[in-house]
């Protein structure tokens, strides 16, 4: 089974990505971000060879209405998919 792989436009958003303490400062740093239809983006970048890699899912119903990854890695429904985002 082959699978698209999901292209998310961020030109027109202002994206502030997040990342929870128990993530800063690793050599693989994970942050988050929400869009503004209910889905949140995780960022994992391997400070040791460079690579950024993306994923999506849709937030939690009762974590829409907070800010994401502030503190703690937000609860999503479903599975993380692997997307790309353009800039």
């Amino acid at each position: 089974m082959t699978t698209t792989m999901i292209t998310i436009d961020t030109t027109d958003l202002a994206l502030r990505w997040l990342t929870p303490p128990v993530n800063q400062g690793q050599t693989v740093e994970v942050s988050y971000t929400g869009l503004y239809d209910g889905r949140v983006l995780e960022r994992t970048h391997d400070r040791h060879d460079g690579e950024i890699t993306y994923r999506v899912a849709d937030l939690a119903e009762d974590e829409q209405q907070t800010s994401v990854g502030l503190n703690s890695i937000p609860e999503i429904e479903g599975e993380w998919q692997d997307c790309r985002v353009t800039e």
